[in-house]
C-alpha cells in the first residue's frame, strides 16, 4: 500500500510542477507581446506615427 500511495504522490507532484512549467512559460510569453506592444505604441507616439495605423494595448 504505501508503494502506491508513494507513486501516487510523486505523480502528483511531477503533474504539478509541468503546470507551473507551462503556466511561468505562457506568462513570459504573453509579458514579451505586452512589451513588443508597448514599444510599438511608444514609437508611434514619439516619432510622429510612422505606422499606417495605431497600434493598440490588448487589455
Amino acid at each position: 500500500m504505501l508503494n502506491s500511495k508513494s507513486a501516487l504522490l510523486m505523480l502528483t507532484v511531477s503533474s504539478l510542477t509541468a503546470l507551473l512549467f507551462f503556466a511561468k512559460q505562457k506568462l513570459t510569453r504573453v509579458q514579451a507581446d505586452q512589451n513588443l506592444q508597448k514599444k510599438a505604441l511608444m514609437t508611434w507616439e514619439g516619432e510622429g506615427g510612422n505606422f499606417t495605423t495605431r497600434p493598440t494595448e490588448s487589455k
